[in-house]
């Protein structure tokens, strides 16, 4: 999809306010390709085209296109922290999150999110029900990419929680605020072993697949089956006898609902000889089920078939939408290797060849693209018309616009969390969606992030301000100006066609091609910036990463 014909259409308006005299030039930095510092170890194509918008020449870095795919909203200050620390060992720093300091985002919590860490019983004897935790747990899910430091720890969490999927409004509501704590961030990087086993005997999933169902006397298959097809070997590994055989071993597996925890029922295991594929199991008494499910799920994990379907998540999420077989196979042995251990995967990962030749392939998500424009501006706050704790389901409107999009967080309608690839999200009405946001977030509508008072807004309304954001000024050269802001808002060094219009929306509201000579107003750094930030954000270079 080429740039110029979009951003041309998007430039519709033919009229404006008379622009102010201006001020005397003043000169402003164009942005370049730096050389590549030796610290960054990698490196990115000169010039590298998009399977999504082959005509589009696409030029960038090797922070940028770090940035791009480890973070879920990655900013120019973010990719200032790579090139000043090298690529490597900011990676080696990104996979400890626990010595990464997250003091904007911890203070966030305090004061929006409050219950976010309380166990499923905690928030049930504070509100008088569980299931008040879940909107606070998607809520937050959707603020956290705005603010916090542990960015690639995010991503992950996010990728797991596509893959062992709870919605977060679902007959298992009760519980999925603590499945998020307990089960995705606590296990996101340490052995997928241990998060399988996790995953499948938290109150979350043994409710929203039936489990709770599933005994002896009446086996229900629901968790039998999906442990298999979406959780580890996935279609084609298994038949019909081993997912019933399957469902059998988790029976007695169930939820206490006084204590809102996990419960094993030794009353309704299946007690006998167990065998799902090359797994068997005595399982000769019913004492011994959790014993049982526990080696069936250290065999999933460990399994190939597994090990390749993960790796072709992982390299899915942070690579291509069609990764290549030896990158998979490299992923699948290193996760083998490792015993399940998540971290030397993504560390292969991002030293792999083929990460660093994918400028470009990736196409973000709705929610991915609004958390990048919001965090690019600079918010240093969130807040709500309503506290949360009074009204879970009060959406602030940033949450609002992710569920018109289709993407707020957990809650894909189905059991097998969202797409991560581009089809799913290039419809009509998926790009109008986004678009109709990008404008939104431009101009700050509602709540959610918020900003410090200007001397020139009313008090309390707490719009972006994008000329302190971007440091853009009265005086500054509006074509440099739209070099610059383009470059610090996508990451690429956009062609002079596509800068073009950038630049005359801002010199003079889309009426006329700027010159070399225009400088910017006061007014036009203020106002008409934020219609130029607007098309920047709607554009193929935003939407790839």
């Amino acid at each position: 999809m080429p740039a110029s014909p979009l951003i041309t259409r998007l430039l519709t308006r033919t009229i404006g306010p008379t622009p102010p005299p201006r001020p005397a030039p003043r000169p402003t930095p164009t942005p370049k390709v730096v050389a590549p510092d030796p610290r960054l170890v990698h490196a990115v194509p000169p010039v590298a085209t998009s399977v999504h918008a082959p005509n589009l020449p696409l030029r960038t870095t090797p922070a940028w296109h770090l940035a791009r795919r480890a973070a879920q909203a990655p900013t120019a200050a973010m990719v200032a922290d790579i090139e000043r620390m090298g690529t490597r060992a900011w990676i080696a720093q990104q996979l400890d999150p626990a010595s990464i300091p997250d003091p904007t985002w911890d203070g966030i919590v305090q004061r929006c999110f409050p219950w976010l860490n309380l166990t499923n019983k905690q928030v049930q004897d504070l509100t008088g029900g569980s299931f008040r935790g879940s909107p606070v747990m998607a809520h937050a899910n959707a603020a956290r990419p705005l603010f916090t430091n542990r960015v690639l720890w995010e991503n992950v969490v996010t990728m797991w929680g596509d893959l062992l999927y709870v919605p977060y409004r679902s007959k298992a509501d009760s519980f999925t605020l603590e499945y998020d704590w307990k089960v995705l961030r606590r296990h996101a990087f340490g052995r997928y072993a241990d998060l399988l086993h996790a995953a499948v005997t938290h109150p979350a999933i043994l409710h929203n697949l039936d489990n709770n169902a599933n005994s002896r006397d009446n086996p229900n298959e629901n968790l039998g089956r999906e442990i298999l097809e979406l959780y580890s070997v996935g279609v084609g590994s298994y038949t019909e006898t081993d997912v019933r055989q399957s469902a059998l071993l988790l029976t007695g597996h169930s939820v206490d609902w006084n204590t809102r925890a996990y419960a094993y029922a030794d009353w309704a295991h299946h007690v006998g000889p167990i065998r799902i594929m090359g797994f068997s199991h005595a399982n000769a008494t019913s004492a011994g089920g959790p014993a049982a499910l526990r080696a069936y799920t250290d065999y999933l994990a460990r399994h190939p078939a597994t090990a390749r379907r993960l790796a072709r998540v992982i390299a899915t999420r942070f690579v291509s939408d069609t990764p290549s077989e030896a990158l998979v196979q490299t992923l699948a042995a290193t996760y083998l290797a490792s015993d399940t251990a998540i971290v030397p995967v993504l560390r292969r990962l991002f030293d792999h060849p083929e990460f660093w030749a994918s400028v470009g392939n990736k196409w973000s998500r709705p929610a991915e693209l609004a958390a990048k424009g919001v965090r690019a501006s600079k918010p240093t706050g969130y807040a709500f018309a309503q506290p949360i704790t009074t009204n879970p389901w009060a959406m602030s409107n940033y949450f609002w616009f992710l569920y018109q999009c289709g993407h707020a967080p957990r809650d894909w309608p189905r059991v097998d969390g969202y797409p991560d690839d581009a089809d799913a999200w290039r419809s009509t009405i998926a790009t109008l969606s986004s678009w109709n946001v990008m404008h939104a977030l431009a101009w700050g509508w509602g709540d959610g992030p918020t900003y410090p008072d200007e001397a020139d807004q009313d008090p309390g309304q707490g719009l972006p301000h994008w000329h302190t954001a971007l440091g853009v000024k009265a005086g500054d050269r509006v074509l440099a100006t739209a070099r610059r802001i383009t470059f610090a808002l996508t990451g690429y060094v956009w062609r002079e066609q596509d800068i073009a219009p950038i630049a005359s929306w801002l010199c003079s509201y889309g009426e006329r091609p700027a010159t070399a000579s225009d400088v910017l107003t006061d007014y036009q750094a203020r106002g008409w910036l934020r219609e130029a930030v607007r098309l920047i954000l709607a554009s193929p270079y935003s939407f790839l990463r």
